[in-house]
């Protein structure tokens, strides 16, 4: 699907491939700089409504919380866990690895959410497989989850918390034989967040499908954004792109556990007492979807 700005008598062009933290981010940077009669911004994405998966969850026991997750874009150009809500079910984490993927995260992080974990009596299973069906989806309704080794867990619902796989990159996959794009499918880009060909200047990558160096997670997606879109702006005024992305060297996360628990890192110099009670108000309270329904101008809702 296609949305645009009102397309001015003689515009700059930008387009914008993808409608998630990343793009609308850059949009609304681009839309807050320059008046419709000097950009004309087009966004491509598949789907005609956004949709805050980190949310899934709670929008799977509270079904008044469901429709404020699919965020429409035509606006754009103008809370309860399961451990909260059903205290006497059981829930089951399934990680492929001997501990859960936190990226950067200290070991004291790790560590304060395997006891906060065991103490709200959710059970972690490490070093298993599960085999899923194709095509990947979540699963509502008993059903019987199985492992490669053989193990069988049954479940009610089923929250495929996988990763996005590979990049969706395939867009550049025959430009120059593949060229642009890294072992992982990433796409190779400059500090300027340009793509790293010298014959695409005004071409820009960022997000999950960039080869940044940072955690695919919304907070670096946010900087990066802001660093792609000011350099957008220094080219559509005949200037050279200087402002330039680092990935951080220190990893902030908020992993909510229902609506009044959180487990969070928030800096080096907040104790980590502190940072959880943060991000519990911060995080816990909607799982962000007030905030990305006032980025895609849909306001607020309780």
């Amino acid at each position: 699907m296609f949305w645009s700005s009102a397309a001015p008598s003689s515009p700059k062009e930008v387009v914008v491939i993808g409608g998630s933290f990343a793009g609308i981010a850059a949009v609304n940077s681009l839309l807050s700089t320059f008046t419709s009669q000097q950009v004309h911004i087009t966004l491509i994405e598949f789907q005609q409504a956004r949709y805050n998966n980190v949310a899934t969850p709670r929008a799977a026991v509270d079904t008044a919380f469901v429709e404020k997750l699919y965020m429409p874009y035509d606006r754009l150009f103008r809370n309860a866990s399961i451990r909260d809500r059903y205290p006497d079910k059981s829930v089951t984490i399934v990680s492929n690895g001997p501990g859960l993927s936190l990226g950067k995260a200290s070991p004291a992080f790790a560590a304060r959410l395997a006891a906060k974990l065991k103490q709200m009596r959710i059970n972690v299973i490490y070093n298993e497989t599960a085999v899923l069906d194709q095509p990947l989806a979540h699963k509502i309704g008993p059903h019987t989850l199985t492992t490669k080794s053989g193990l069988q867990i049954e479940s009610d619902l089923t929250i495929l918390a996988i990763g996005m796989g590979s990049p969706n990159s395939q867009l550049l996959e025959s430009y120059k034989g593949g060229s642009l794009l890294n072992d992982r499918k990433e796409i190779k880009v400059l500090p300027t967040l340009q793509v790293a060909d010298e014959d695409l200047p005004n071409v820009f990558s960022f997000g999950d499908v960039a080869a940044t160096g940072a955690p695919k997670m919304a907070v670096p997606v946010t900087a990066q954004a802001a660093v792609a879109a000011k350099n957008i702006k220094s080219l559509m005024r005949g200037h050279k792109p200087t402002a330039e992305y680092k990935a951080p060297d220190f990893q902030v996360m908020i992993i909510t556990l229902g609506t009044r628990h959180a487990v969070s890192e928030l800096s080096t110099f907040v104790p980590g007492f502190v940072g959880d009670h943060l991000g519990g108000l911060v995080k816990g309270f909607d799982l962000f979807t007030n905030k990305i329904r006032f980025d895609q101008n849909l306001g607020f809702t309780l």
